[in-house]
């Protein structure tokens, strides 16, 4: 047989089990109360950003033209434009480097207009440009094929490269 009572705050006050050999003795028991989690959707109006006063990025572009379908006949060559462009107020020293295909026969040479010394470095104006000119000369001897060439660029402030590539065909 089971007995209780409430006390004044609604609290179990005793309970007593009463059975063979009385088991359990009195004991008062809390009543546990009840939590209830309510949950509030706050609609906030659409979120519109003024793009015109967001941080720009210093930033530089480099292209080469043409860039493929170049087909450079034995004994000639062929000239590719490289062209720098500062990108937000990119005022940097950008350095160039040629990164050949591993198996590029020794009778293909380049050669930069206006003529730079190693380390190859440019600086294009505040958002302007500089135009270089690559010069890809085939000697005569020089294996047919296709081949690859990569113009890489890099600057230190901010850090940034990025890479033009070049495809050509030597041909008899």
């Amino acid at each position: 047989m089971l007995t209780n009572s409430l006390n004044e705050e609604g609290q179990f006050k005793t309970v007593r089990v009463l059975g063979k050999k009385d088991l359990f003795s009195e004991k008062t028991l809390l009543a546990i109360p009840i939590v209830v989690s309510i949950v509030v959707t706050v609609i906030l109006p659409l979120l519109v950003v003024d793009t015109s006063k967001a941080v720009k990025l210093r930033d530089f572009q480099i292209v080469a033209n043409p860039s493929s379908d170049i087909s450079i006949p034995r004994g000639s060559s062929k000239n590719v434009t490289i062209t720098i462009k500062s990108i937000n107020g990119f005022n940097s020293t950008i350095n160039l480097y040629i990164i050949t295909s591993t198996n590029l026969p020794s009778e293909i040479h380049t050669d930069w207009t206006p003529a730079m010394n190693w380390p190859w470095s440019v600086t294009p104006p505040v958002n302007g440009e500089v135009q270089l000119t690559l010069t890809i000369t085939v000697e005569k001897d020089a294996p047919t094929g296709n081949q690859y060439l990569q113009i890489f660029a890099a600057s230190n402030q901010p850090y940034l490269n990025y890479a033009a590539n070049i495809s050509f065909t030597v041909t008899d």
